[in-house]
Protein backbone atom coordinates (compact mmCIF):
# COMPACT_ATOMS: atom_id res chain seq x y z
CA UNK A 1 0.00 0.00 0.00
CA UNK A 2 2.94 2.39 0.36
CA UNK A 3 3.49 4.58 -2.69
CA UNK A 4 6.87 4.73 -4.47
CA UNK A 5 7.82 5.78 -7.98
CA UNK A 6 10.15 4.47 -10.64
CA UNK A 7 11.70 5.41 -13.98
CA UNK A 8 14.39 3.70 -16.06
CA UNK A 9 17.16 5.46 -14.13
CA UNK A 10 15.98 5.59 -10.53
CA UNK A 11 13.40 4.81 -7.87
CA UNK A 12 12.15 7.03 -5.04
CA UNK A 13 9.52 7.19 -2.33
CA UNK A 14 9.28 10.93 -3.09
CA UNK A 15 7.69 11.77 -6.42
CA UNK A 16 8.66 15.45 -6.28
CA UNK A 17 12.30 14.56 -5.57
CA UNK A 18 12.39 12.11 -8.48
CA UNK A 19 10.91 14.72 -10.88
CA UNK A 20 13.46 17.28 -9.74
CA UNK A 21 16.40 14.86 -10.04
CA UNK A 22 15.42 14.01 -13.62
CA UNK A 23 15.14 17.68 -14.56
CA UNK A 24 11.70 17.22 -16.11
CA UNK A 25 9.82 20.24 -17.44
CA UNK A 26 6.50 21.36 -18.87
CA UNK A 27 7.23 19.96 -22.33
CA UNK A 28 7.64 16.46 -20.81
CA UNK A 29 4.10 16.41 -19.40
CA UNK A 30 1.34 14.06 -20.49
CA UNK A 31 -1.64 16.41 -20.69
CA UNK A 32 -4.24 13.63 -20.82
CA UNK A 33 -2.97 12.43 -17.43
CA UNK A 34 -3.30 15.99 -16.14
CA UNK A 35 -6.88 16.15 -17.40
CA UNK A 36 -7.64 12.97 -15.43
CA UNK A 37 -6.02 14.53 -12.35
CA UNK A 38 -8.45 17.46 -12.49
CA UNK A 39 -11.40 15.14 -13.14
CA UNK A 40 -10.75 12.64 -10.36
CA UNK A 41 -8.01 14.06 -8.08
CA UNK A 42 -6.03 11.00 -9.13
CA UNK A 43 -4.21 9.35 -12.03
CA UNK A 44 -5.12 5.71 -12.56
CA UNK A 45 -3.13 2.79 -13.90
CA UNK A 46 -0.05 3.87 -11.94
CA UNK A 47 0.31 6.95 -14.16
CA UNK A 48 1.85 10.26 -13.15
CA UNK A 49 2.23 13.63 -14.88
CA UNK A 50 5.02 12.12 -17.01
CA UNK A 51 5.15 9.04 -19.20
CA UNK A 52 8.65 8.24 -17.96
CA UNK A 53 7.60 7.90 -14.27
CA UNK A 54 5.04 5.48 -12.89
CA UNK A 55 3.88 4.35 -9.48
CA UNK A 56 5.35 0.99 -8.54
CA UNK A 57 2.70 -1.72 -8.71
CA UNK A 58 2.08 -3.75 -5.56
CA UNK A 59 3.24 -6.99 -7.21
CA UNK A 60 6.43 -5.70 -8.85
CA UNK A 61 10.06 -5.81 -7.70
CA UNK A 62 12.39 -3.33 -9.42
CA UNK A 63 16.10 -4.16 -9.49
CA UNK A 64 18.86 -1.86 -10.71
CA UNK A 65 22.18 -3.51 -11.59
CA UNK A 66 25.35 -2.29 -13.21
CA UNK A 67 26.06 -4.12 -16.44
CA UNK A 68 29.53 -5.09 -17.68
CA UNK A 69 29.63 -1.87 -19.72
CA UNK A 70 29.06 0.16 -16.57
CA UNK A 71 25.51 1.18 -17.50
CA UNK A 72 22.62 0.76 -15.11
CA UNK A 73 20.30 -2.12 -15.99
CA UNK A 74 16.68 -1.97 -14.83
CA UNK A 75 14.94 -5.32 -14.32
CA UNK A 76 11.38 -6.04 -13.15
CA UNK A 77 10.28 -9.27 -11.48
CA UNK A 78 6.93 -10.22 -9.99
CA UNK A 79 6.24 -10.99 -6.34
CA UNK A 80 4.34 -14.15 -5.49
CA UNK A 81 1.50 -12.52 -3.56
CA UNK A 82 -2.12 -13.68 -3.22
CA UNK A 83 -4.79 -12.25 -5.47
CA UNK A 84 -8.04 -10.75 -4.25
CA UNK A 85 -9.95 -13.51 -6.03
CA UNK A 86 -8.08 -16.31 -4.17
CA UNK A 87 -9.75 -18.09 -1.28
CA UNK A 88 -8.48 -16.81 2.10
CA UNK A 89 -6.12 -19.03 4.08
CA UNK A 90 -7.37 -17.80 7.47
CA UNK A 91 -10.60 -19.37 8.71
CA UNK A 92 -12.29 -15.98 9.29
CA UNK A 93 -11.59 -12.24 9.50
CA UNK A 94 -11.01 -12.40 13.26
CA UNK A 95 -8.07 -14.77 12.96
CA UNK A 96 -6.27 -12.43 10.53
CA UNK A 97 -5.58 -10.08 13.45
CA UNK A 98 -3.67 -12.72 15.47
CA UNK A 99 -0.35 -12.09 13.72
CA UNK A 100 -0.85 -8.34 13.98
CA UNK A 101 -1.15 -8.68 17.75
CA UNK A 102 2.34 -10.18 17.99
CA UNK A 103 3.85 -7.67 15.53
CA UNK A 104 2.58 -4.64 17.48
CA UNK A 105 3.12 -5.80 21.07
CA UNK A 106 6.01 -3.34 21.69
CA UNK A 107 4.73 -0.48 19.54
CA UNK A 108 2.74 2.52 20.75
CA UNK A 109 -0.27 2.52 18.44
CA UNK A 110 -2.90 5.18 17.77
CA UNK A 111 -6.06 4.48 15.75
CA UNK A 112 -7.95 7.00 13.64
CA UNK A 113 -11.48 6.96 14.99
CA UNK A 114 -14.66 8.35 13.44
CA UNK A 115 -18.36 7.63 13.62
CA UNK A 116 -18.17 5.41 10.52
CA UNK A 117 -18.26 1.65 10.14
CA UNK A 118 -14.77 1.24 8.67
CA UNK A 119 -12.84 2.51 11.69
CA UNK A 120 -15.34 0.61 13.89
CA UNK A 121 -14.46 -2.61 12.03
CA UNK A 122 -10.74 -1.97 12.54
CA UNK A 123 -11.17 -1.18 16.24
CA UNK A 124 -13.27 -4.33 16.74
CA UNK A 125 -10.55 -6.49 15.17
CA UNK A 126 -7.81 -4.89 17.26
CA UNK A 127 -9.79 -5.11 20.48
CA UNK A 128 -10.68 -8.81 20.15
CA UNK A 129 -7.00 -9.59 19.36
CA UNK A 130 -6.03 -7.86 22.64
CA UNK A 131 -3.93 -5.21 20.87
CA UNK A 132 -3.25 -2.14 22.98
CA UNK A 133 -4.00 1.20 21.29
CA UNK A 134 -5.23 4.72 21.88
CA UNK A 135 -8.01 6.48 19.93
CA UNK A 136 -7.52 9.87 18.29
CA UNK A 137 -9.37 12.23 15.96
CA UNK A 138 -8.88 15.72 14.55
CA UNK A 139 -11.72 18.23 14.37
CA UNK A 140 -13.87 20.59 16.40
CA UNK A 141 -15.35 19.14 19.58
CA UNK A 142 -18.87 19.88 18.34
CA UNK A 143 -18.47 17.93 15.08
CA UNK A 144 -20.64 14.81 14.79
CA UNK A 145 -17.67 12.50 14.20
CA UNK A 146 -15.93 13.76 17.35
CA UNK A 147 -19.08 13.34 19.47
CA UNK A 148 -19.69 9.82 18.14
CA UNK A 149 -16.01 8.92 18.51
CA UNK A 150 -16.20 9.74 22.19
CA UNK A 151 -19.09 7.27 22.51
CA UNK A 152 -17.09 4.61 20.64
CA UNK A 153 -13.97 5.12 22.77
CA UNK A 154 -16.05 5.00 25.96
CA UNK A 155 -17.64 1.69 24.89
CA UNK A 156 -14.21 -0.02 24.88
CA UNK A 157 -12.88 1.99 27.86
CA UNK A 158 -10.27 3.89 25.85
CA UNK A 159 -9.21 7.51 26.19
CA UNK A 160 -10.05 9.68 23.18
CA UNK A 161 -7.48 12.30 22.15
CA UNK A 162 -9.01 15.18 20.18
CA UNK A 163 -6.73 17.48 18.18
CA UNK A 164 -8.39 20.78 17.36
CA UNK A 165 -7.76 22.02 13.83
CA UNK A 166 -5.55 25.05 14.46
CA UNK A 167 -5.39 27.40 11.47
CA UNK A 168 -3.35 30.30 12.86
CA UNK A 169 -0.43 29.61 10.50
CA UNK A 170 -2.47 28.12 7.66
CA UNK A 171 -1.38 30.52 4.89
CA UNK A 172 2.29 30.40 5.92
CA UNK A 173 2.21 26.59 5.94
CA UNK A 174 0.54 26.21 2.52
CA UNK A 175 3.75 25.61 0.58
CA UNK A 176 4.94 22.94 3.03
CA UNK A 177 1.48 21.31 2.97
CA UNK A 178 1.58 21.11 -0.82
CA UNK A 179 5.09 19.62 -0.67
CA UNK A 180 3.88 17.02 1.82
CA UNK A 181 1.17 15.99 -0.69
CA UNK A 182 4.03 15.11 -3.07
CA UNK A 183 2.40 16.63 -6.17
CA UNK A 184 -0.07 13.76 -6.56
CA UNK A 185 -2.74 14.43 -3.93
CA UNK A 186 -5.05 17.42 -3.63
CA UNK A 187 -6.64 17.37 -0.15
CA UNK A 188 -4.85 20.51 1.09
CA UNK A 189 -7.20 21.43 3.94
CA UNK A 190 -7.61 17.84 5.15
CA UNK A 191 -3.83 17.36 5.02
CA UNK A 192 -3.35 20.43 7.23
CA UNK A 193 -5.81 18.99 9.76
CA UNK A 194 -4.17 15.53 9.62
CA UNK A 195 -0.72 17.05 10.23
CA UNK A 196 -2.09 18.74 13.36
CA UNK A 197 -3.27 15.33 14.52
CA UNK A 198 -0.01 13.54 13.63
CA UNK A 199 2.08 16.22 15.34
CA UNK A 200 0.11 15.73 18.57
CA UNK A 201 0.55 11.97 18.28
CA UNK A 202 4.31 12.35 17.93
CA UNK A 203 4.37 14.45 21.09
CA UNK A 204 2.68 11.56 22.94
CA UNK A 205 5.33 9.12 21.68
CA UNK A 206 3.09 7.31 19.17
CA UNK A 207 5.08 5.34 16.58
CA UNK A 208 2.32 3.87 14.38
CA UNK A 209 -1.03 5.21 13.22
CA UNK A 210 -3.68 2.76 12.02
CA UNK A 211 -6.43 3.91 9.65
CA UNK A 212 -9.66 2.34 8.42
CA UNK A 213 -8.88 2.72 4.69
CA UNK A 214 -10.10 -0.36 2.84
CA UNK A 215 -13.20 -0.83 4.95
CA UNK A 216 -15.45 -0.18 1.96
CA UNK A 217 -14.44 -3.62 0.66
CA UNK A 218 -16.43 -5.24 3.49
CA UNK A 219 -19.77 -3.58 2.62
CA UNK A 220 -21.76 -2.61 -0.45
CA UNK A 221 -20.86 1.08 -0.71
CA UNK A 222 -19.17 0.66 -4.12
CA UNK A 223 -22.10 -1.39 -5.41
CA UNK A 224 -25.11 0.75 -4.53
CA UNK A 225 -25.35 2.31 -8.00
CA UNK A 226 -26.60 -1.16 -9.10
CA UNK A 227 -28.89 -1.76 -6.09
CA UNK A 228 -30.50 -4.26 -5.68
CA UNK A 229 -28.93 -6.21 -8.57
CA UNK A 230 -25.74 -7.36 -6.84
CA UNK A 231 -25.33 -10.55 -8.90
CA UNK A 232 -25.97 -9.07 -12.31
CA UNK A 233 -23.98 -10.13 -15.38
CA UNK A 234 -24.06 -6.53 -16.59
CA UNK A 235 -21.13 -4.51 -15.23
CA UNK A 236 -21.96 -0.85 -15.70
CA UNK A 237 -18.50 0.68 -15.91
CA UNK A 238 -19.64 4.05 -17.18
CA UNK A 239 -22.09 4.44 -14.30
CA UNK A 240 -19.41 3.28 -11.85
CA UNK A 241 -16.95 5.84 -13.22
CA UNK A 242 -19.53 8.62 -13.11
CA UNK A 243 -20.75 7.97 -9.54
CA UNK A 244 -17.75 6.38 -7.81
CA UNK A 245 -14.68 7.78 -9.56
CA UNK A 246 -15.65 11.28 -10.69
CA UNK A 247 -18.52 11.48 -8.14
CA UNK A 248 -19.27 15.07 -9.21
CA UNK A 249 -18.32 15.94 -12.77
CA UNK A 250 -16.32 19.13 -13.15
CA UNK A 251 -17.96 21.47 -15.66
CA UNK A 252 -16.34 21.89 -19.08
CA UNK A 253 -17.04 25.62 -18.92
CA UNK A 254 -14.03 26.11 -16.65
CA UNK A 255 -11.60 24.91 -19.31
CA UNK A 256 -10.22 26.04 -22.64
CA UNK A 257 -11.59 24.37 -25.78
CA UNK A 258 -8.35 22.43 -26.31
CA UNK A 259 -8.34 21.11 -22.75
CA UNK A 260 -11.97 19.97 -22.99
CA UNK A 261 -10.87 17.52 -25.69
CA UNK A 262 -8.31 16.07 -23.27
CA UNK A 263 -10.90 15.71 -20.50
CA UNK A 264 -13.07 13.58 -22.74
CA UNK A 265 -10.06 11.54 -23.88
CA UNK A 266 -9.05 10.87 -20.26
CA UNK A 267 -12.54 9.62 -19.48
CA UNK A 268 -12.66 7.30 -22.50
CA UNK A 269 -9.18 5.93 -21.79
CA UNK A 270 -10.11 5.24 -18.17
CA UNK A 271 -13.25 3.32 -19.17
CA UNK A 272 -11.24 1.27 -21.68
CA UNK A 273 -8.66 0.44 -18.99
CA UNK A 274 -11.36 -0.58 -16.50
CA UNK A 275 -12.61 -3.33 -18.82
CA UNK A 276 -9.69 -5.54 -17.79
CA UNK A 277 -11.34 -5.98 -14.38
CA UNK A 278 -14.66 -7.28 -15.67
CA UNK A 279 -15.78 -10.59 -14.17
CA UNK A 280 -18.92 -12.66 -14.55
CA UNK A 281 -20.66 -10.75 -11.73
CA UNK A 282 -20.89 -6.96 -11.63
CA UNK A 283 -20.04 -6.53 -7.94
CA UNK A 284 -16.91 -8.67 -8.21
CA UNK A 285 -15.81 -6.43 -11.08
CA UNK A 286 -16.30 -3.37 -8.87
CA UNK A 287 -14.29 -5.02 -6.09
CA UNK A 288 -11.37 -5.71 -8.44
CA UNK A 289 -11.51 -2.12 -9.64
CA UNK A 290 -11.53 -0.89 -6.05
CA UNK A 291 -8.53 -3.04 -5.14
CA UNK A 292 -6.32 -2.34 -8.15
CA UNK A 293 -7.22 1.24 -9.02
CA UNK A 294 -8.69 2.99 -5.98
CA UNK A 295 -6.76 1.35 -3.13
CA UNK A 296 -3.49 0.77 -5.01
CA UNK A 297 -3.48 4.18 -6.69
CA UNK A 298 -5.46 6.80 -4.81
CA UNK A 299 -5.66 5.50 -1.24
CA UNK A 300 -2.06 4.26 -1.09
CA UNK A 301 -0.85 7.78 -1.94
CA UNK A 302 -3.13 9.25 0.73
CA UNK A 303 -1.80 6.79 3.30
CA UNK A 304 1.82 7.53 2.40
CA UNK A 305 1.53 11.33 2.55
CA UNK A 306 -0.20 11.16 5.94
CA UNK A 307 3.00 9.84 7.54
CA UNK A 308 4.68 12.47 9.69
CA UNK A 309 8.34 12.56 10.76
CA UNK A 310 8.90 9.33 12.73
CA UNK A 311 5.22 8.37 12.69
CA UNK A 312 4.27 5.71 10.14
CA UNK A 313 0.77 4.95 8.88
CA UNK A 314 -0.68 1.49 8.20
CA UNK A 315 -4.12 0.35 6.97
CA UNK A 316 -4.76 -3.24 8.13
CA UNK A 317 -8.14 -3.53 6.39
CA UNK A 318 -6.42 -2.95 3.03
CA UNK A 319 -4.31 -6.09 3.32
CA UNK A 320 -5.33 -8.49 0.56
CA UNK A 321 -5.57 -11.56 2.82
CA UNK A 322 -8.20 -9.70 4.88
CA UNK A 323 -10.11 -8.28 1.93
CA UNK A 324 -10.42 -11.78 0.47
CA UNK A 325 -12.98 -12.46 3.21
CA UNK A 326 -15.14 -9.59 1.98
CA UNK A 327 -14.69 -10.55 -1.66
CA UNK A 328 -15.58 -14.21 -1.16
CA UNK A 329 -18.60 -13.79 1.10
CA UNK A 330 -22.16 -13.97 -0.22
CA UNK A 331 -23.36 -10.80 -1.94
CA UNK A 332 -26.30 -10.37 0.46
CA UNK A 333 -23.93 -10.39 3.45
CA UNK A 334 -22.26 -7.24 2.16
CA UNK A 335 -25.64 -5.51 1.57
CA UNK A 336 -26.59 -3.06 4.29
CA UNK A 337 -23.12 -3.56 5.85
CA UNK A 338 -24.30 -6.88 7.37
CA UNK A 339 -20.82 -8.42 7.09
CA UNK A 340 -19.25 -5.58 9.07
CA UNK A 341 -22.06 -5.43 11.61
CA UNK A 342 -21.83 -9.17 12.32
CA UNK A 343 -18.06 -8.91 12.75
CA UNK A 344 -18.26 -5.90 15.09
CA UNK A 345 -21.06 -7.44 17.18
CA UNK A 346 -19.16 -10.70 17.63
CA UNK A 347 -16.01 -8.82 18.67
CA UNK A 348 -17.60 -6.38 21.13
CA UNK A 349 -21.34 -5.91 21.75
CA UNK A 350 -20.97 -2.51 23.44
CA UNK A 351 -18.90 -1.21 20.53
CA UNK A 352 -21.54 -2.45 18.08
CA UNK A 353 -24.37 -0.70 19.94
CA UNK A 354 -22.67 2.70 19.83
CA UNK A 355 -24.31 5.03 17.30
CA UNK A 356 -22.68 5.47 13.89
CA UNK A 357 -22.55 8.54 11.66
CA UNK A 358 -25.35 6.94 9.59
CA UNK A 359 -27.72 7.43 12.52
CA UNK A 360 -28.06 3.72 13.37
CA UNK A 361 -25.90 1.33 15.38
CA UNK A 362 -23.31 -1.17 14.09
CA UNK A 363 -25.11 -4.09 15.73
CA UNK A 364 -26.58 -7.05 13.84
CA UNK A 365 -29.16 -7.73 16.57
CA UNK A 366 -32.61 -7.89 14.98
CA UNK A 367 -34.11 -4.92 16.80
CA UNK A 368 -31.22 -2.73 15.69
CA UNK A 369 -31.28 -4.08 12.14
CA UNK A 370 -35.00 -3.23 11.80
CA UNK A 371 -34.62 0.29 13.16
CA UNK A 372 -31.40 0.67 11.17
CA UNK A 373 -33.22 -0.21 7.94
CA UNK A 374 -35.54 2.77 8.38
CA UNK A 375 -32.57 5.02 9.08
CA UNK A 376 -30.79 3.62 6.00
CA UNK A 377 -33.79 4.39 3.75
CA UNK A 378 -33.95 7.97 5.02
CA UNK A 379 -30.15 8.32 4.73
CA UNK A 380 -30.16 7.14 1.12
CA UNK A 381 -33.03 9.54 0.36
CA UNK A 382 -30.93 12.42 1.74
CA UNK A 383 -27.96 11.33 -0.40
CA UNK A 384 -30.18 11.29 -3.49
CA UNK A 385 -31.50 14.78 -2.76
CA UNK A 386 -27.96 15.99 -2.08
CA UNK A 387 -26.79 14.71 -5.48
CA UNK A 388 -29.79 15.84 -7.53
CA UNK A 389 -30.69 19.21 -5.97
CA UNK A 390 -27.53 21.14 -7.05
CA UNK A 391 -28.33 20.31 -10.69
CA UNK A 392 -31.92 21.57 -10.53
CA UNK A 393 -31.95 24.07 -7.64
CA UNK A 394 -28.31 25.21 -7.43
CA UNK A 395 -27.90 24.06 -3.81
CA UNK A 396 -28.73 21.20 -1.47
CA UNK A 397 -30.91 21.34 1.67
CA UNK A 398 -28.68 18.69 3.28
CA UNK A 399 -25.16 20.01 3.84
CA UNK A 400 -22.37 17.68 4.97
CA UNK A 401 -20.41 19.45 7.69
CA UNK A 402 -16.65 19.14 7.13
CA UNK A 403 -14.41 18.06 10.00
CA UNK A 404 -11.83 20.69 9.04
CA UNK A 405 -12.04 24.31 10.22
CA UNK A 406 -14.69 26.15 8.19
CA UNK A 407 -12.40 29.15 7.59
CA UNK A 408 -9.81 27.12 5.66
CA UNK A 409 -11.36 27.30 2.21
CA UNK A 410 -11.90 31.09 2.39
CA UNK A 411 -8.27 31.49 3.53
CA UNK A 412 -7.15 29.20 0.71
CA UNK A 413 -9.01 31.30 -1.86
CA UNK A 414 -7.41 34.51 -0.57
CA UNK A 415 -3.85 33.13 -0.58
CA UNK A 416 -1.10 34.24 -2.95
CA UNK A 417 -0.50 30.58 -3.86
CA UNK A 418 -4.11 30.28 -5.05
CA UNK A 419 -3.91 33.41 -7.20
CA UNK A 420 -0.63 32.26 -8.75
CA UNK A 421 -1.96 28.74 -9.38
CA UNK A 422 -4.96 30.03 -11.32
CA UNK A 423 -2.75 32.44 -13.27
CA UNK A 424 -0.48 29.53 -14.20
CA UNK A 425 -3.38 27.33 -15.32
CA UNK A 426 -4.75 30.13 -17.49
CA UNK A 427 -1.32 30.87 -18.98
CA UNK A 428 -0.82 27.20 -19.83
CA UNK A 429 -4.16 26.91 -21.61
CA UNK A 430 -5.79 24.64 -19.02
CA UNK A 431 -8.44 27.04 -17.69
CA UNK A 432 -10.47 29.35 -19.88
CA UNK A 433 -9.05 32.88 -20.03
CA UNK A 434 -11.91 34.41 -17.98
CA UNK A 435 -11.88 31.86 -15.11
CA UNK A 436 -10.70 32.99 -11.66
CA UNK A 437 -10.60 31.28 -8.28
CA UNK A 438 -13.93 32.92 -7.37
CA UNK A 439 -15.58 30.99 -10.22
CA UNK A 440 -14.35 27.57 -9.07
CA UNK A 441 -16.45 25.55 -6.62
CA UNK A 442 -15.08 24.46 -3.23
CA UNK A 443 -14.98 20.84 -4.40
CA UNK A 444 -12.50 21.49 -7.19
CA UNK A 445 -10.45 24.48 -6.04
CA UNK A 446 -7.89 22.35 -4.19
CA UNK A 447 -7.23 20.33 -7.36
CA UNK A 448 -6.59 23.51 -9.33
CA UNK A 449 -4.26 24.91 -6.68
CA UNK A 450 -2.33 21.62 -6.40
CA UNK A 451 -1.85 21.39 -10.16
CA UNK A 452 -0.97 25.07 -10.62
CA UNK A 453 1.57 24.86 -7.80
CA UNK A 454 3.12 21.74 -9.36
CA UNK A 455 3.39 23.33 -12.82
CA UNK A 456 5.09 26.37 -11.27
CA UNK A 457 7.86 24.05 -10.07
CA UNK A 458 8.64 23.03 -13.65
CA UNK A 459 10.68 25.34 -15.84
CA UNK A 460 9.55 25.90 -19.42
CA UNK A 461 8.42 28.97 -21.39
CA UNK A 462 4.64 29.46 -21.43
CA UNK A 463 4.60 29.84 -25.21
CA UNK A 464 5.98 26.32 -25.65
CA UNK A 465 3.39 24.95 -23.24
CA UNK A 466 0.42 26.46 -25.07
CA UNK A 467 1.71 25.16 -28.40
CA UNK A 468 2.23 21.67 -26.93
CA UNK A 469 -1.30 21.60 -25.47
CA UNK A 470 -2.85 22.64 -28.77
CA UNK A 471 -0.89 19.95 -30.62
CA UNK A 472 -1.92 17.27 -28.12
CA UNK A 473 -5.58 18.27 -28.33
CA UNK A 474 -5.53 18.18 -32.13
CA UNK A 475 -3.81 14.78 -32.16
CA UNK A 476 -6.36 13.35 -29.73
CA UNK A 477 -9.21 14.80 -31.78
CA UNK A 478 -7.86 13.20 -34.95
CA UNK A 479 -7.50 9.82 -33.21
CA UNK A 480 -11.12 9.94 -32.12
Amino acid sequence: MYAAYVCDEAVSSSYLRLVESLGLGITDLNWVNIAEFLQTANMFGGRTHFDCIEKIKSGDIHCFKKSSSGLCKHEITTKQIPDLTDKPLDRDLKSTFDGLSKALEKTKVSVDITGGLDTRTLIAGLYQADIDFECAIAGTKQHMDVVLSAEVADSIEKTLFVSEHEIGGFEKELDSILKSLDGLKTHIVTQHRIRNLQRDRCQRGVKLCLRGIGGEMYRDFRWTQDFPFYSSKNTRLERYDRLRIEVVRISDRFFSGNFQVLLDNARQRRLADFKQYQMSINTQSYDLLEWHEVLQNSHSKAMTVSSYQGLNVFCPLSEVFRMQHGFQCSRWRRAGSLFQKKFITECHLGLARATTSYGATASNEWRFLISGSLVLIFGNFKKLIRKVSPRYFGKSPFIVEAASHNECIPLLRQSAICRQAFRTLRDHGVLAADINSTDMTDRFIERCISLGWFLDRLNSPTEQVEETLVQVARRVDLQN
